[in-house]
């Protein structure tokens, strides 16, 4: 195999679910024989010295508060994209065209990269991925479209602006297809639901755009099980969020319909919880135990925190992974989830979880009874199953392999 040099272009390197998931794949890549991997970020947040920062002058917040006044439902759409790209000039960018770069992953793009620069990568030949880690790329702006497929057409009468703005995301769509129709693509999907999506946006082209599939796969040697010792408790873990696409409201009610009909499952179930303390106060009024991780900032860590659990609860109602669903497959630990997202790919009821197909709290309260009710032999099944999952579907090394042979 030739030499290859890759280039990875996030918005940051840690901070959140994509740009981390960026950052673990440079990191692989930089031991991978015949490769050399570079990624550049707007914002650094790690001391990785082989990070790159882009030279740019920042954006005034001002304009962040401005727009999101206008926004509606909450921003329930995450519409983050006001067409003001901070690498708008081929100037901020030559330095990656200039050195024999190969390839260029790109994996979230509200207000980074204008759709104009993809044109002088393609006239370089360098070959272009746009990792599908949201939908952002493929609408005018919004990162989830929920009920609304304007995406598919033009994006006009956008139903996440109300009053001044609703032709913002219309003239962000319009930019994309013209930079993008026409140009060699290849697309990384993660899951079956956001390829159907790509195929019927308005900026695909069957012609000149490749898909492949990548699902949110991990290094395999360092995400393995952990034997436990038997608990008093069934242990589940989630992450609590405000966001109206995280569900985090169906999970509330869903433990408010379980101690309906069973008053002393407070008693059997624990839950290890990551992200913000949103939930805290609701759980210390019902009595039920919890551990709240405040901060785990390495994937040694954050391990460790799925192999104390019996169970993963993914309670979003639209999402692409999370990140969260493999992490825990291949520690081993089996998967409640909503139909969306990766769980509808990879969940099988009785064998590494359970598939919620309703969104419905009373459902997710049944299947979360009926973890708590398996015996440990099952329970010991279940995560042998899921970790069967993660090696037959997870594997990065798999799944580099193929986008280097695209690269070939």
């Amino acid at each position: 195999m030739k030499n290859l040099k890759i280039v990875h272009l996030s918005d940051n390197d840690i901070s959140g679910g994509s740009a981390f998931y960026a950052n673990r794949i440079h990191n692989f890549l930089k031991d991978y024989k015949n490769i050399k991997s570079e990624m550049h970020v707007l914002y650094k947040k790690s001391n990785d010295e082989s990070i790159i920062k882009f030279k740019f002058k920042e954006n005034l917040n001002i304009w962040k508060n401005f727009y999101f006044f206008f926004l509606s439902k909450r921003n329930k759409y995450s519409f983050y994209n006001y067409g003001k790209y901070v690498i708008n000039n081929i100037l901020q960018v030559s330095n990656i065209l200039k050195n024999d770069t190969n390839a260029i992953i790109i994996y979230n793009n509200s207000n980074f990269i204008s759709p104009n620069i993809f044109n002088f990568f393609h006239k370089k030949n360098i070959s272009i991925f746009l990792y599908l880690t949201d939908m952002e790329m493929i609408t005018g702006g919004c990162h989830y479209n929920f009920e609304c497929n304007n995406y598919q057409n033009s994006c006009y009468n956008c139903p996440a602006f109300k009053f001044l703005f609703k032709r913002m995301a219309e003239k962000n769509l319009s930019e994309k297809k013209l930079s993008f129709y026409n140009i060699n693509l290849t697309f990384l999907v993660p899951n079956t639901q956001i390829k159907k999506n790509l195929e019927n946006s308005a900026i695909f082209n069957k012609v000149k755009h490749k898909i492949i599939d990548f699902k949110l796969s991990l290094d395999l040697n360092k995400y393995s099980p952990e034997e436990n010792e038997k608990k008093s408790k069934r242990i589940f873990s989630f992450r609590s969020s405000l966001n109206p696409r995280k569900g985090q409201g169906y999970l509330l009610k869903s433990l408010d319909y379980l101690k309906r009909i069973r008053p002393d499952f407070i008693k059997l179930i624990h839950f290890n919880i990551l992200g913000d303390s949103s939930i805290i106060d609701f759980l210390n009024e019902k009595k039920i135990s919890f551990k709240f991780f405040e901060k785990v900032n390495n994937e040694k860590k954050l391990i460790n925190f799925y192999r104390q659990s019996d169970f993963f609860i993914n309670q979003s109602v639209q999402d692409v992974g999370p990140t969260m669903v493999p992490e825990a497959l291949s520690c081993g630990i089996p998967i409640i989830s909503f139909n969306n997202g990766m769980a509808t790919d990879l969940i099988e009821n009785d064998l590494n979880g359970y598939l919620v197909k309703n969104r419905s709290s009373e459902d997710l309260a049944h299947a979360i009874n009926q973890c708590i009710n398996l015996d440990e032999k099952k329970l010991k099944l279940l995560k042998s199953q899921s970790r069967t999952t993660a090696l037959n579907h997870l594997d990065l090394s798999k799944a580099i392999k193929n986008v280097i042979d695209q690269i070939n």
